[in-house]
């Protein structure tokens, strides 16, 4: 759905033209943009938003490296205890400094079993194991603890991994009572229950032990366990597959522009400049496309050579017309320009950038590179957007508050300028 109002025009689409021999920073646009042109001098100190997003990170840094050393102690902890075990057979180890089965190993995955353990139960349990190292559990597990660990903050990653681990344990179950018949479930039951253990933390060092928790709804499963038909296990085959598929595929293409409305696009740009000015006879230049709603946003530029250039924003419904426009200033001494036009709610920001910049303080000129674009807005609202210096850049946000600072990055972080070296313009439709 669009996000816009679409005044849509009859006819061939192509807006009455804004003479372009005339420059913006004079008189001959004023009637056609707004002519507020203050200059917008952002703080030097640090702001409340900036401080707070400066303490959140190391915040989040230090529980990263806390947990980190935390699984790592744990996993050497247990390397410790697994120096006595003996061999039994093939992969299979027992040893006296440990109270429950479990893998452990990323490159030969092992089983350890306790020296005590009983001989009724070590069949099940052995099957239960054998199921994780088939399934690469002792893999799977390891990583998605991993991810826990980056996003720690977040509660509804430990709860995904809570039921994770949960249903990993509860499907190797079925997965052997599948195997030995619905007659094991007595025995399999008690096996879980003779070496179920406490688990001593929030984590357990032990990532896939056979007792290790959720020993409760574990039995409750085996003793409801029944095998499934084969019309529901193909139902479900086929249930997951249409999600993958769904959830994969991209039919909107939102975000995207394809080649052939590319095409188009071009093809009505340059219908308007031939119609509106047929003297020009620069080449048309389409720096950056970007779907917006249902539309397009075109930001274009057909130099004259007649002294300062700038830089037209389009906005093109889906049937291919000019809806309205929008003019920008390019860039002279500064490495980048900006313009925001403010409507229904959001701001459009768009400008060019240049591989040069001019210190007035040294009155010299630099190279620059610019990756990144940072947009903070009076608001509080800060966006970054990688961009390409070639292509100029088009950031929608939905705000309609003043800009604040904009800052451009290279791809090291080093910033290459900001909004106390050009200003912005606040342009309108037209």
């Amino acid at each position: 759905m669009s996000l816009i109002s679409l005044n849509e025009k009859q006819g061939s689409g192509i807006s009455e033209f804004v003479p372009q021999n005339t420059d913006p920073a004079r008189s001959g646009i004023d009637n056609a943009v707004n002519a507020s042109l203050s200059a917008a001098v952002p703080e030097t100190g640090m702001n409340a938003m900036q401080i707070c997003i400066t303490v959140f990170s190391l915040v989040w840094i230090f529980g990263v490296v806390v947990l980190l050393f935390y699984s790592i102690f744990s996993c050497l902890k247990i390397r410790g205890r697994l120096r006595t075990a003996t061999v039994v057979k093939d992969n299979i180890f027992e040893t006296d400094g440990i109270d429950t089965a479990f893998v452990f190993g990323f490159f030969r995955p092992r089983i350890y079993v306790p020296a005590n353990i009983e001989n009724a139960s070590l069949p099940y349990i052995l099957e239960h194991e054998r199921v994780h190292i088939l399934r690469k559990d002792y893999l799977i597990k390891p990583i998605a603890f991993l991810a826990l660990i980056l996003h720690w903050f977040n509660p509804l990653m430990w709860c995904c991994f809570t039921l994770m681990s949960r249903d990993m344990e509860m499907s190797c179950d079925e997965s052997v009572l599948y195997r030995l018949g619905e007659d094991a479930k007595g025995g399999y039951s008690n096996s879980l229950l003779s070496l179920s253990i406490k688990r001593k933390g929030i984590l357990t060092a032990n990532s896939l032990a056979f007792g290790e928790s959720h020993v409760k709804t574990r039995i409750k499963n085996v003793l409801k366990f029944k095998k499934p038909a084969l019309w529901v296990i193909m139902v479900s085959i086929v249930a997951v597959l249409a999600a993958v598929i769904v959830l994969t595929a991209n039919p909107s293409g939102e975000g995207t522009v394809s080649a052939k409305a590319k095409r188009k696009l071009a093809d009505v740009i340059d219908q308007f400049y031939m119609v509106a000015d047929p003297i020009n006879e620069g080449t048309l230049k389409i720096y950056n496309i970007k779907k917006y709603g249902s539309c397009y946003l075109a930001l274009t530029e057909k130099y004259r050579g007649e002294g300062e250039s700038y830089s037209l924003l389009f906005l093109i419904n889906r049937d291919f017309s000019i809806v309205t426009k929008a003019c920008g200033n390019m860039p002279i001494s500064p490495c980048f320009s900006a313009n925001v036009v403010k409507y229904q709610g959001k701001s459009i920001v768009y400008g060019n950038f240049d591989k040069k910049r001019w210190d007035p303080k040294t009155d010299l000129v630099n190279d620059v590179q610019i990756d990144f674009i940072r947009i903070t807005f009076e608001d509080g609202i800060i966006v970054e957007e990688e961009v390409f210096m070639d292509k100029g850049y088009i950031v929608v946000v939905d705000t309609e508050a003043g800009i604040k600072n904009i800052e451009v990055f290279n791809k090291q972080g080093e910033l290459q300028s900001d909004l106390s070296e050009t200003r912005y313009w606040e342009q309108t439709w037209f």
